[in-house]
């Protein structure tokens, strides 16, 4: 596997043929945007709203208070907040790296770009793909009642090299991602990679 950044430009001819290119959802990546643009605004509304009562006070808050602020309440919003303003940030950061996923699937070989980078992978460096199946119930009901809900099947790709480097595959990161595993299971028969499916509760 070799990384190289995405101005180098890799000699993709050296894949053969392009089958298929696959980029990740577009209504995941903006969720991501908007769920973290959603948190960092929740954080600095609570650190408003925390310096105004400390302003309110002129900073004569009580220590501890069972009613109304108090240096405790403040301390702890505080942590809430920088917790929101972090996880908002952190998301947000993914949501960019993910924007430049994409796999192409050649004759002789795939592309994996992440945040800059690309990984040229040949087929004959493959060791295994596997194909992991995870049952899920939501958490609606709890109790007996929860057992009357269907169980939802969630799927992942991971494709490892000889080497035990791994690439791992979703519905997130990948779209068309029932096209994407036909692709994957064909081209396995026909280069005789190794499958392998696992099932986890």
């Amino acid at each position: 596997m070799t990384a190289v950044p995405d101005a180098a430009a890799p000699d993709e001819t050296n894949l053969g043929e392009l089958q298929q290119e696959f980029r990740p959802m577009a209504a995941t990546v903006f969720a991501a945007i908007i769920i973290g643009a959603l948190l960092i605004i929740g954080g600095l509304t609570a650190f408003f709203f925390i310096g105004r009562a400390i302003y309110l006070s002129s900073g004569n808050l009580p220590a501890f208070a069972k009613v109304g602020a108090s240096w405790a309440s403040t301390a702890g919003f505080s942590l809430v907040a920088l917790g929101l303003g972090v996880g908002g940030f952190f998301l947000i950061r993914y949501a960019q790296a993910l924007a430049t996923h994409r796999v192409s699937i050649y004759s002789g070989g795939y592309l994996y770009s992440w945040s800059g980078k690309v990984d040229v992978v040949c087929w004959d460096e493959v060791e295994v793909i596997t194909e992991t199946v995870t049952y899920q119930r939501l958490p609606l009901v709890k109790g007996p009642a929860q057992y009357l809900i269907p169980k939802s099947a969630n799927v992942f790709y991971s494709i490892m090299r000889k080497g035990g480097a791994v690439h791992t595959f979703d519905g997130d990161s990948v779209q068309k991602f029932k096209t994407f595993g036909k692709l994957l299971r064909q081209t396995a028969q026909e280069k005789g990679i190794p499958w392998k499916t696992e099932e986890r509760q």
